[in-house]
């Protein structure tokens, strides 16, 4: 039986989905374990912790965020990534200074940059489903809901982001550079979380 391009195509692109699931679950475990996104989920986070929490965010895209901006600024993107940091600095009030860690990534590759995207953009499906819990726990009126609504938003991209990973899977080092990325965009998650409880 002859396999059409179009299967194997498909089944790349799962192959790639299910290898940057596997090397990212335990850190994964690690973020959903961390206090203030295990009451998170389960709805049970004061005002004064879902502060903290999305200081921590502010902090873990401040060090992520710039890098895939610069890395768009130079590259053709179909669906370019939202920028969390200017809703996250509003409702925060933090500032950050980018220029440093723009200046760090000019070189990133398009493997680490879809790695990075892979998790971003993963974590708008999370985002549906808690918009409504923090919308009947805080009302709809919160700060914070532009955040969320933001995240729930980018999630019907989620498809065609599996379909550019594939273009960066079939040789060695690009794959594991796409699965590097994705595995220390949770890691700046679990660090910038590491001093909140």
């Amino acid at each position: 039986m002859t396999v059409s391009s179009s299967t194997r195509h498909h089944a790349a692109n799962q192959a790639v989905a299910v290898q940057l699931k596997a090397a990212t679950t335990s850190l994964h475990r690690q973020l959903d374990s961390h206090p203030l996104v295990r009451s998170l989920a389960k709805g049970e986070l004061s005002k004064e912790r879902h502060h903290k929490l999305l200081c921590a965010f502010h902090l873990a895209y401040a060090d992520i965020e710039p890098s895939l901006l610069a890395f768009e600024k130079a590259n053709n993107v179909k669906f370019p990534y939202a920028p969390r940091l200017p809703c996250l600095r509003e409702i925060t009030g933090q500032q950050v200074d980018t220029v440093a860690s723009v200046a760090a990534h000019k070189t990133r590759s398009a493997a680490a940059y879809w790695g990075t995207r892979y998790v971003l953009d993963g974590s708008c499906h999370g985002a549906q489903i808690l918009l409504p819990r923090i919308q009947t726990q805080f009302g709809t009126g919160h700060p914070s809901l532009n955040y969320w609504k933001l995240l729930a938003s980018q999630s019907r991209y989620w498809p065609a982001l599996v379909e550019q990973l594939n273009d960066y899977h079939d040789a060695g080092q690009v794959h594991a550079t796409c699965l590097h990325a994705a595995q220390t965009t949770f890691q700046s998650f679990i660090a910038a979380l590491s001093g909140e409880a």
